[in-house]
């Protein structure tokens, strides 16, 4: 008899506990740490994520490498091939600070970014005062308005202008190529006689170019308007939407790109939704491009103890066959076309090197050497929370060169897109902060550990009913009898 009650006890009643304590701690568990991440994550005014937001923790830096073309003349007068080298990398410590235009009732914020750039000489190779050859873009800006609005002009104006522009053209005391040191290309710029004959080029050809220096990031070091005005997800109601934008510059899509290419999607890259980690694509909104980029899934990692998940950009980010991205002509999958961005220089953003593109851009050109190790652009975000573990942002911009019929100035140039810069942004998050998001990540995996108890339960009432069933407990009980014959 006692027997019968303990299998009872332990099968029927241990099982009914695990089952119903099981049931109900994963079914309640989820909510509590839900509600626990959002007073954490969720952006407010008070919550403990804002001024992390507002301030990034993490240091960051950005590597520039420039590409010297060793040999414009030859190339010029002989028809050689374009040969680049790599110089650099050029080391600056990078900081991003929000200024809050306005907290919305709509669970939005609505904000402006200053980025702060300081040079680090001890991690560069080289100084700001190295000098680089590359293709001058404000000439190549000028070939690419002569090109387009050559198509309005009837063919009996055509030598007319022709002769105006060439007439121009050999007014300005430069090449199709140029020289000037790393701080002049990167950040403070250079004189450029051909701005001068854009403005005077204008009235012709309706030439813009808002600038008077050239620099890839002139002006833009703690400026608060040139990445523009973002309009983001708080969280405030679910934090599957933390970090999501709703709009740039006042808009929910841009004029830069046609259809779905145009719509403002993604993340500006810092904050990101809980379930991004369970997803298969991560989707960046990169101000540069005026576009965004979309990271696939592709492995678990663990970094400094907490667990991550890592998205890297493929081939299909710059695929062409997606036809809102061409403007006017479908180039090569692995650039993107980035003139209407740029205001209409002939830029094209790509992988460094060209990885992942078509060979037909490492033809044209000598000196590129794509590496997956060194050329991948990648993503690790956390694996409960979503928040950015480490960031590889690596970018090229290139610049097409073609002749240009009828224009002397441009008539020895080969077709190719020219490398001109290109860098990594990167950021990995500090040990002690690794340490923070470890211990979360234990209270995150307590759901299933309750799902393992119910589990557990249900397996014992299953084994409990089956031997009850199977009339093994009353065998067991009534093999020996309670009162035995005396004669016996």
């Amino acid at each position: 008899m006692t027997s019968f009650i303990c299998q009872k006890i332990t099968f029927w009643g241990f099982g009914a506990l695990f089952l119903i304590l099981g049931g109900i701690a994963s079914g309640i568990w989820p909510i509590l740490f839900n509600q626990k991440l959002r007073t954490k994550l969720a952006l407010s005014k008070e919550s403990e994520s804002f001024n992390l937001w507002r301030e990034t923790p993490i240091p960051m830096y950005i590597d520039f490498y420039m590409f010297h073309w060793t040999n414009p003349k030859e190339t010029l007068t002989k028809n050689e091939v374009p040969n680049f080298v790599e110089k650099g990398p050029y080391v600056f410590r990078e900081e991003h600070q929000k200024v809050i235009l306005g907290w919305n009732d709509n669970g939005t914020v609505t904000f402006k970014q200053i980025r702060k750039w300081m040079f680090v000489p001890e991690l560069s190779s080289g100084s700001l005062s190295d000098k680089i050859t590359n293709v001058n873009v404000i000439a190549m800006t000028i070939g690419n308005y002569i090109k387009k609005y050559e198509a309005p002009l009837t063919l009996n104006m055509r030598p007319i202008i022709n002769k105006i522009i060439n007439a121009f053209l050999k007014t300005v005391e430069a090449n199709v190529y140029t020289t000037a040191t790393v701080g002049e290309l990167l950040f403070s710029g250079y004189d450029d006689p051909f701005l001068k004959l854009a403005s005077k080029l204008s009235s012709i050809i309706k030439i813009k170019i808002p600038m008077d220096r050239f620099g890839w990031f002139y002006n833009r070091n703690m400026s608060a308007d040139y990445d523009g005005v973002f309009n983001m997800m708080t969280g405030e109601n679910t934090l599957d939407n933390l970090g999501l934008l709703k709009m740039w510059n006042y808009n929910s899509r841009t004029n830069f790109f046609p259809g779905d290419c145009g719509i403002v999607e993604g993340t500006t890259g810092e904050l990101w939704p809980v379930d991004t980690p369970q997803k298969s694509k991560a989707t960046i909104f990169a101000t540069d491009l005026c576009s965004k980029i979309d990271l696939d899934w592709e492995d678990e990692t663990s970094i400094h103890g907490a667990s991550g998940v890592i998205f890297e950009g493929r081939s299909r980010v710059f695929d062409n066959t997606t036809s809102c991205y061409c403007i006017g002509t479908c180039h090569p999958t692995g650039v993107r076309e980035i003139s209407t961005c740029r205001f209409g220089a002939p830029a094209f953003i790509s992988f460094p090197h060209f990885y992942q593109a078509d060979s037909v851009f490492r033809k044209m050109v000598s000196g590129m050497e794509p590496s997956e190790k060194n050329h991948t652009f990648d993503l690790t975000l956390h694996k409960i929370t979503g928040i950015p573990l480490s960031v590889n942002a690596r970018l090229q911009i290139n610049v097409l060169v073609d002749k240009i019929e009828g224009i002397d100035f441009y008539e020895h140039l080969p077709r190719a897109y020219m490398p001109m810069i290109w860098f990594n942004q990167r950021a990995a998050i500090t040990p002690e902060l690794a340490k923070q998001l470890s211990d979360i990540q234990i209270f995150g995996y307590l759901e299933p550990c309750f799902f393992a108890v119910a589990g557990l339960g249900a397996i014992l009432l299953i084994i409990g009913l089956f031997l009850w069933s199977s009339g093994k407990w009353k065998r067991s009980t009534m093999s020996r009898p309670l009162l035995q014959d005396p004669t016996s």
